[in-house]
């Protein structure tokens, strides 16, 4: 082995070395995280989760810069193997903070959570739900539409964002485009089906 391959693999054992080091940070403000949301710390809950997707980005920056070192056919699973696998963590990080945004009704911080997710491009059908969520409940209906639509286009049997479809629909008044979701919601979920039926014909 030459002293370029040499210095090659040093550089690859640095790179992973480095990258355990953030994702270990990284998960530990995750559980952190948590445990805060659990007992109602929801700015504690927060700021942890936010220390953690930033040690997330530091980890997926050294993921990506070795990868690039690995041959083609290699870098591709190796690509599939972070998003799918330490990546997850990184996204329901994203995901946690949004919602409690929401709950608190902090809404247009709650879509700068939700809008940095989808670069974790992770169960992107959530992630669009989410941000339908928020629009719906700030009134701004065409948006919401779009993004209930996008989640469904990742996974079209995603009941939720039939039903937050429904909803919007209901508030623009298309009530041909709602008999449409209530027919699809009937097929996938009674149960949300009949909940919708009795929110707008009550």
């Amino acid at each position: 082995m030459n002293l370029v391959s040499i210095l090659g693999v040093l550089r690859l054992v640095i790179n992973k070395m480095e990258e355990k080091k953030y994702l270990k940070v990284a998960k530990k403000f995750f559980k952190i995280g948590e445990q805060h949301y659990k007992i109602g710390n929801y700015e504690k809950s927060i700021s942890a989760f936010k220390k953690a997707f930033e040690y997330f980005e530091c980890a997926s920056s050294i993921a990506k810069k070795k990868y690039k070192e690995i041959p083609i056919g290699k870098e591709y699973l190796a690509n599939v193997y972070y998003n799918l696998g330490k990546y997850k963590e990184s996204f329901e990080a994203y995901i946690k903070a949004g919602q409690i945004y929401y709950e608190m009704k902090e809404y247009n911080k709650a879509i700068e959570l939700f809008k940095s997710a989808i670069k974790t491009n992770y169960n992107l059908f959530k992630i669009y739900y989410n941000l339908g969520l928020v629009y719906l409940a700030i009134g701004k209906y065409e948006e919401a539409e779009h993004n209930f639509k996008e989640a469904l286009k990742e996974n079209p049997k995603f009941a939720e964002a039939h039903y937050g479809l429904g909803l919007v629909y209901h508030r623009l008044g298309h009530d041909d485009l709602l008999f449409d979701q209530l027919k699809t919601l009937k097929k996938i979920n009674k149960k949300l089906a009949n909940k919708l039926f009795e929110k707008v014909y009550k």
